[in-house]
């Protein structure tokens, strides 16, 4: 059996947004989910996730669920949280650190990644997914 020998790469960036200010406390891939990726018609690779503070807001947690449909059709499932502490906004210091949030992970036609938070926030979670379609 033949394996695939050549490093696999995408063919075109794939990069989504989303802003988050309402609260899902649901764990089970039910309540309100932005979607902020969609997979490519060949699929894609998911590399990472950026979460950045657009103001003052009170600590929370990012939760990115996999779907494996582009309709939030109650298939999706949490995949990875990431703890956001609170920030106060200052206009002679920097908010806290761009959180990071590694995924590393190839999702198939169709599928999207959607993401929510634990609290209800002031000022906005500000989400960049980035990746690329193969």
């Amino acid at each position: 059996m033949s394996a695939n020998n050549l490093p696999v790469i995408p063919l075109t960036p794939n990069i989504g947004t989303a802003t988050l200010t309402t609260q899902n406390q649901n764990l089970n891939g039910t309540g309100t989910l932005v979607t902020v990726f969609t997979a490519g018609a060949n699929g894609s690779r998911l590399d990472q996730i950026k979460a950045e503070h657009l103001g003052t807001n009170v600590a929370t947690v990012l939760r990115v669920f996999l779907q494996s449909s582009a309709v939030n059709s109650g298939t999706a499932f949490l995949y990875r949280e990431l703890s956001i502490a609170a920030n106060t906004l200052s206009q002679t210091a920097q908010s806290v650190d761009t959180y990071i949030l590694q995924m590393g992970c190839f999702l198939k036609s169709g599928f999207t990644v959607q993401v929510a938070i634990g609290t209800t926030v002031a000022a906005g979670i500000q989400v960049i997914a980035e990746g690329g379609d193969f």
